[in-house]
């Protein structure tokens, strides 16, 4: 299934974990998008982060850093983020908003990713 989604987000991962977090992410396969560790070869985490459809660079301090959505179509993208939660960096996150007004978010802590929804509920005004 995908969705039109927007997103913002500031997603790390330390410069120790990126080998262990390329290694995790060459075997996910995703049959929304099409992608298939069978046909998908990884030459870095720029590349692997690309593949999946997110913008990823190198910074200074040897980190790998995960700001954007290149793409506005959500291909269950959650089969990764799970699978690398423990490789992700304290209060990195993502945020979502879909094509029906909905509302979500991932953020993570403690090696897992925390998924959250916004709910708008009616409250009864005092007269």
């Amino acid at each position: 299934m995908s969705i039109h989604v927007n997103t913002f987000m500031r997603v790390v991962i330390e410069n120790k974990n990126i080998e262990k977090c390329l290694k995790v992410m060459s075997k996910i396969k995703n049959e929304c998008s099409g992608i298939d560790p069978a046909k998908n070869k990884y030459n870095d985490i720029e590349e692997a982060f690309n593949t999946w459809g997110y913008d990823c660079f190198i910074e200074e301090n040897g980190n790998a850093a995960i700001g954007e959505r290149l793409s506005e179509k959500w291909w269950n993208d959650d089969i990764l983020w799970k699978k690398i939660a423990k490789y992700v960096t304290p209060d990195s996150f993502i945020e979502f908003s879909g094509e029906e007004g909905e509302e979500w978010k991932y953020i993570f802590g403690n090696g897992k990713m925390i998924e959250y929804e916004r709910s708008k509920e009616w409250i009864k005004k005092e007269n």
